[in-house]
């Protein structure tokens, strides 16, 4: 059966759900996570794995919900310096939208210009479910350490110590349904707190495969780059600090803060 689904302010047609199990595991991760038939070769690769079943929750309290498709088993962060070869297969095999092999979410459809993009790509344990149940909202989310003002960087407090961005003052973000609205969707944010208005349009997408989540962020957007972070979140749309009805996992880390960051070399 058919299902609407709203992508980026229109709606799409989703024929099908896939569901398979975990891919890639007896394969170097980076060859799984950024596939070379898609990125080319990818430079700088670095890749962590995380120990399955890890949950946390971003007030500190003990995960209620322990789905596989937030439970990040690996992650890889790399680079490309995309030729105008590369641009061109990239909009050829990672349209904005909806097709049969691909869900591609975008904040805006600007065509990618050659020059150095940043790669993060997470694997959880079950396929991503592209419609979450109407009371319940998701997020996968890429965290950046872009340096600069230590002020900028985001904080963990009293009500949050587990708070999965601390540290970085750079996201990208795709949320399914929004808790601000009362639709089914999947939106694309980024988020930058050096500057004064903090959201903006991005350029970037995401790319979500089976069990795989990979953004694609020109670097341009960002400039300088130290560090790297994933992270996940699924919980109540209405009473999102409410730990028994959601989870959190966060990689490279445990449980609980301090929580680590991947190198970034471009």
């Amino acid at each position: 059966m058919k299902r609407r689904l709203l992508l980026c302010g229109g709606i799409v047609i989703l024929a099908a759900i896939w569901a398979t199990p975990v891919q890639g595991a007896g394969s170097p991760p980076v060859d799984t996570l950024l596939p070379s038939r898609v990125f080319g070769h990818v430079k700088h690769a670095r890749c962590v794995t995380d120990r399955r079943g890890d949950f946390g929750f971003f007030n500190g309290r003990t995960a209620g919900r322990h789905d596989a498709s937030v439970d990040i088993l690996r992650a890889c962060g790399a680079t490309i310096d995309a030729t105008a070869d590369d641009i061109t297969r990239l909009e050829h095999d990672l349209p904005c939208g909806s097709i049969p092999t691909n869900f591609v979410v975008c904040s805006i459809q600007r065509a990618f210009s050659p020059g150095e993009l940043l790669l993060f790509s997470m694997q959880v344990g079950r396929d991503v479910a592209l419609e979450q149940p109407p009371g319940e909202t998701a997020r996968y989310s890429l965290f950046i350490d872009a340096g600069g003002d230590p002020k900028t960087k985001d904080k963990a407090t009293a009500q949050a110590p587990d708070l999965a961005s601390q540290g970085t003052n750079v996201t990208y973000q795709i949320v399914f349904n929004d808790p601000g609205t009362s639709v089914q969707s999947a939106e694309l944010l980024a988020i930058d707190r050096r500057a004064t208005s903090e959201f903006f349009q991005t350029g970037a997408r995401v790319w979500v495969t089976s069990d795989k989540v990979i953004f694609v962020v020109p670097k341009s957007e960002i400039g300088d780059v130290k560090a790297v972070r994933g992270g996940t979140f699924l919980g109540s749309r209405t009473a999102q600090g409410d730990a028994s009805q959601g989870a959190q996992d966060v990689v490279p880390g445990g449980n609980h803060a301090p929580f680590s960051l991947i190198p970034y070399t471009g």
